[in-house]
């Protein structure tokens, strides 16, 4: 991005941050409070080279700080990602998470509550850079009658507007999760279509799952002694990912019954109950992922919801990044001219493929 325009919207952010005196509540607001935690992670950021060579830094945040540096470049010679300078900073924060975000659905409906912003058009969820503050977000949105859930954030993008630091909270993770998190935000950055989150998320989801393997595929022998575990998570995930669609069909046939409201909530619960079965019988001591976590959490339409907007597309991308002999420069192009589409032709395009409506 431009001095210029960095300069143009920082000076927004300072207006919102000032003008936060008269606007304590409602949209404006959350702007306002949101404008604040970003200009705070800004504020705070050193370049990731000063940090590594600074005598005061932890060893193992150096190791991490100069992997960080690897990915980074894989991910823009590789793979074609935009990233100008986002994660080429550092930024101390103090808290475990980079946000937590509240989303919303009817409770007898997969429909999910939106809410519009400048730039990023209408999108599913709301970020906050508070746990108190979006706790107190999803209370209001259960006594208006939503299903709600929270969930923690370890990364966003500001879709190439300001350089994105890497957070202290993301070095916690290990390095896979840290391949995958800053890949997936660098495909934000290069492809965001105005008011399409769900596909927005299923593509830079399918180059985080892609551009993460090859990554690793690609590393010296000592590194891929781990390639056996990650294509194990990665059939792990699939298999959570096939629960959440079998679950929400059964879900989506249960609403558009004509059965009473009452009878409907009985075999939600039902429903939702065999749900988490499902993860307790996958539960193994070698596994990968915590299925046991799985099934001892609590769940509602807001988390299908949710994890299908992640997933959605993946084998559409699949096809594409196939027809074009898997190389990266042919993909992101397709992607890109698929911006003279509407959402909703977008959104055909992934239901063709995928064959169903989940």
């Amino acid at each position: 991005m431009s001095l210029k325009r960095k300069l143009l919207y920082l000076i927004l952010l300072i207006l919102l941050v000032l003008f936060g005196i008269f606007a304590g509540s409602g949209c404006l607001g959350y702007l306002v409070r949101a404008a604040q935690g970003q200009l705070h992670i800004l504020c705070s950021r050193r370049p990731i080279p000063e940090v590594i060579r600074d005598g005061s830094t932890p060893p193992d945040t150096r190791r991490k700080l100069e992997y960080v540096l690897q990915v980074r470049k894989f991910a823009r010679d590789r793979l074609g990602l935009r990233l100008d300078g986002s994660y080429s900073y550092y930024s101390q924060i103090n808290r475990r998470y980079a946000a937590w975000n509240v989303s919303a659905s009817r409770e007898l409906e997969l429909k999910a509550r939106t809410w519009y912003f400048p730039i990023v058009g209408r999108v599913p969820y709301l970020g906050y850079f508070s746990r108190g503050e979006a706790d107190k977000k999803a209370e209001e949105l259960k006594k208006e009658g939503w299903d709600v859930a929270v969930r923690p954030v370890s990364a966003y993008s500001t879709l190439g507007w300001f350089d994105d630091p890497l957070l202290s909270s993301q070095l916690r993770l290990s390095r896979r999760y840290i391949a995958r998190i800053l890949i997936h935000e660098a495909a934000h950055s290069t492809i965001w279509f105005p008011g399409d989150v769900s596909f927005n998320e299923s593509f830079a989801s399918f180059v985080e799952k892609e551009g993460s393997l090859e990554y690793f595929r690609r590393r010296p022998k000592a590194v891929r002694r781990s390639y056996g575990e990650i294509l194990r998570a990665r059939e792990e995930s699939a298999w959570i990912t096939l629960q959440y669609r079998l679950y929400a069909r059964k879900l989506d046939a249960l609403y558009r019954s004509k059965i009473t409201s009452e009878e409907k909530r009985r075999r939600k619960r039902l429903i939702l109950r065999n749900f988490k079965k499902e993860f307790l019988a996958r539960a193994r001591p070698d596994s990968i992922i915590n299925f046991r976590a799985y099934s001892e959490k609590t769940y509602n339409n807001a988390h299908f919801l949710s994890s299908l907007r992640y997933t959605g597309g993946a084998k559409y991308f699949k096809s594409i990044f196939n027809s074009c002999g898997n190389l990266w420069p042919c993909f992101l192009k397709k992607m890109k001219k698929l911006r003279e589409k509407t959402p909703a032709e977008r959104k055909i395009l992934l239901r063709n493929k995928a064959q169903q409506k989940y």
